[in-house]
């Protein structure tokens, strides 16, 4: 950027006065300061504003602030200068997590974590250290950036910032080291639980301590192990599941429940019952219906002659053992 513009907004009653109405330049490296005025419309006071402009020079390989949550540096505090930095990380963090604000937007910038490494015989104690890491509300010209890296329990690991200027034409290059270091934990709770963030002596349900002296979960359904492969209790049976070990160190898990366990015979059990009951019904509208139709058809096996009577005709036509009634 070479030039900056200002744009103001009195406030009711007042008009802005000595305010550049283009542009103004400035040198590389130099710097540019404005004064301008508010000035109020009836007493004619008037109310001073300085406004201070540095151009930077396009080479700088510096960083404006650096710092790790839940660490401490060594030498403390952070000094744009100083290129390489001792951190000592809380027992409590397994993550390292560096903050960082560029000193030009225009800077390339290259993070490099080096392999985790076994340390001495040292012990390091937990590091307390309250850090506000919420950013001020307001504008703001440059924004912390976070990056993280995981580093476990009695390791160190190097990280490097590479930092290219912002001119691409001098082609400078600088470098910030951050060598961090988590200690062990005490002899009387050698073993670290993720889950809590604390060394513990003894591991939770479902872990095991592991090589490491971390406490690293079992396998599946595994309640008491030794390692992921060596399972020694399950957890409890329930109503619904029952567990068995398994040489994998798992714990199968089966299900308790008979419709559950015997699903397909249930259903094609239930799917024959359906099929009888229908075919049954079936067959008993079939039966009941032929046996209407036979007695609605039945002839008539009585027999008349051309010589009998009229009467003995109408006679015939009452059933055996009946009388006829009187009118």
């Amino acid at each position: 950027m070479e030039s900056f513009s200002v744009n103001v907004r009195p406030d009711t009653g007042c008009e802005d006065e000595g305010v550049p109405k283009e542009p103004t330049a400035v040198e590389i490296g130099g710097d540019v300061t404005l004064k301008f005025y508010a000035k109020h419309a009836e007493s004619g006071h008037k109310e001073t504003y300085s406004v201070t402009v540095k151009r930077l020079l396009g080479s700088e390989t510096q960083l404006q602030s650096l710092e790790v949550q839940h660490g401490k540096l060594t030498p403390f505090p952070f000094s744009p200068e100083v290129r390489v930095y001792r951190v000592t990380l809380d027992l409590e963090a397994d993550m390292i997590k560096v903050l960082y604000r560029l000193r030009d937007n225009e800077q390339r910038l290259r993070v490099e974590a080096g392999p985790e490494e076994m340390l001495g015989a040292r012990r390091l104690g937990v590091l307390e250290r309250d850090v506000d890491l919420h950013p001020p509300s307001g504008e703001v010209q440059y924004k912390d950036v976070a990056t993280s890296f995981m580093l476990d329990v009695g390791y160190e690991r190097r990280i490097t910032f590479t930092i290219q200027c912002a001119d691409p034409t001098q082609a400078s290059i600088g470098t910030y080291t951050l060598n961090v270091e988590r200690g062990n934990c005490p002899e009387e709770r050698p073993y670290f639980e993720a889950q809590k963030r604390k060394c513990v002596n003894f591991c939770p349900e479902g872990f095991y301590r592991n090589e490491d002296h971390r406490c690293s979960q079992c396998n599946s359904n595994c309640k008491v192990c030794t390692d992921l492969l060596d399972c020694k209790m399950c957890f409890p049976d329930t109503t619904q599941f029952a567990y068995v070990i398994q040489p994998d160190g798992k714990c199968k898990e089966l299900v308790n429940h008979i419709y559950a366990r015997y699903k397909w015979w249930c259903l094609g059990f239930g799917t024959l019952l359906t099929f009888l009951v229908c075919v049954g019904c079936a067959g008993i509208c079939t039966f009941c219906s032929s046996r209407e139709a036979g007695a609605a058809k039945k002839p008539d096996r009585r027999r008349f002659f051309e010589d009998d009577l009229e009467e003995d005709k109408q006679l015939l036509q009452f059933p055996p053992g009946r009388r006829l009634g009187r009118y």
